[in-house]
């Protein structure tokens, strides 16, 4: 899956160590002392023991040095064999090592030895294994305190360091964060989940740099990781089914995370976050009539304004303006037209003047009322109170209008009187 920068593996080699003077005698040797391996892998060894002697001898063959991982013959499964010699013959044993810890080499001895000599070789295993980590991270201090709206460039550096024995190419980091309370991977400029890097040497660092384009949300809890779970940051081609990464680190994936507890924050141990999302306010209520009387029928036009960091419109949720009078009847309106950045919508409600007596103050309490689904920078500012004064209902032109009537009826009655012929 990935290209590896290995080291070189040493020319086939002999090693052939004298018997001592005693008879029979034994020379030992391997077609290979110095074996390269994959943390998890098994390293093999073919050895060549031969009696030397004149006569048969019992051979046995013990590991030592067996502590950072298993090493055994391949005929018994443990770290001793013993063999059955003809003189003048050679026999071949494998060891098997399978490393389980993680150090650049891993050495081990095999003795030989029979009533008439004693001879060793030397065995090395050189691991190889990646182990990724993310050290620090440069955030501008100015984040803190900007605003950003949507399409602008976020820029991350990240210091990774490659704390294994071997490079790789097409590792990637990642950032996660909280969009409206679920987690997903952040898109970088490039349209990717990623930013794709070369594994540096070992015990060496690199420079990843992330530029985040703003979306729109209320991003919060952020967190970076290389080679992380691909499930969780939706790699489909490219990753190992058993292992669920791109990079086999050798189960150690424990410092992927940056940082290790928590979420990213500025040096002054403010959170990091990107509220991307509108603010809903009620700025302007008009009356119409603007003075009304006790059971008026009242047109309430309401104006809403968008002062957040990105726009609305219906489709995305329902917004609506409540209007509480306390008599325990709730009016309503919803929001019909969308609501861009800085932009502003008028809603209407009908609302009913209360009877009364006299001149009387009410207070009515108009609230924006949000979905479930959409998230504001400020709720708090999401009621407003208004004292309107209900004026007692004059009668007076009533009653001048029954004077009139009166009035117009009596000249009639004259007028007809007036013009009536005498009756004799």
């Amino acid at each position: 899956m990935f290209r590896l920068f290995l080291l070189a593996l040493p020319a086939l080699a002999l090693l052939s160590l004298p018997a001592g003077s005693a008879e029979p005698g034994v020379v030992f040797s391997a077609t290979e002392t110095s074996v390269t391996v994959w943390l998890g892998e098994t390293a093999q060894f073919s050895l060549n023991v031969t009696n030397t002697g004149n006569s048969s001898a019992q051979v046995w063959l013990n590991i030592t040095g067996n502590e950072l991982g298993v090493a055994s013959f391949a005929a018994t499964g443990t770290s001793s064999r013993e063999l059955t010699m003809e003189a003048n013959a050679t026999a071949t044993a494998q060891v098997l090592v399978t490393v389980g810890a993680r150090t650049p080499w891993y050495n081990l001895t095999v003795n030989a030895a029979s009533g008439g000599g004693e001879a060793t070789l030397g065995l090395s295993v050189a691991l190889l294994y990646i182990e990724l980590g993310i050290t620090e991270v440069f955030i501008p201090e100015g984040y803190a305190t900007r605003t950003f709206r949507i399409g602008e460039p976020v820029i991350f550096r990240f210091s990774v360091q490659n704390s294994g024995t071997a490079a790789a190419e097409d590792a990637r980091l990642y950032l996660f964060g909280d969009r409206n309370g679920i987690r997903e991977p952040m898109v970088n400029k490039f349209g990717t989940y990623y930013a794709e890097f070369l594994v540096p040497p070992p015990d060496q660092e690199t420079t990843v740099v992330f530029i985040w384009e703003v979306a729109a949300g209320e991003w919060t809890n952020l967190q970076a990781q290389v080679n992380p779970s691909c499930d969780e940051a939706r790699i489909i081609f490219g990753c190992d089914e058993e292992l669920n990464r791109l990079i086999d680190e050798g189960g150690n994936y424990d410092n992927n995370h940056f940082p290790r507890e928590g979420f990213l924050e500025f040096i002054t141990g403010q959170p990091l976050e990107f509220p991307i999302i509108p603010d809903f306010l009620l700025s302007d209520i008009a009356f119409d009539p603007a003075r009304p009387q006790s059971g008026d029928s009242v047109k309430v036009t309401v104006t809403i304004v968008n002062l957040g960091q990105d726009g609305w419109s219906p489709v995305e949720g329902e917004v609506a303006v409540r209007l509480d009078d306390g008599r325990g009847e709730l009016l309503s309106t919803v929001v019909a037209e969308p609501l861009p950045v800085d932009g502003q919508a008028l809603v209407i409600i009908h609302w009913q003047a209360p009877e009364v007596e006299r001149d009387t103050v009410v207070t009515l309490r108009l609230t924006i009322d949000a979905s479930g689904d959409i998230h504001q920078l400020d709720e708090e500012n999401d009621s407003l109170e208004v004292s309107v004064l209900i004026e007692k209902r004059s009668y007076s032109w009533l009653w001048l209008s029954l004077i009139l009537l009166t009035v117009a009826g009596s000249l009639i009655v004259i007028r007809r009187h007036r013009s009536s012929p005498p009756v004799w």
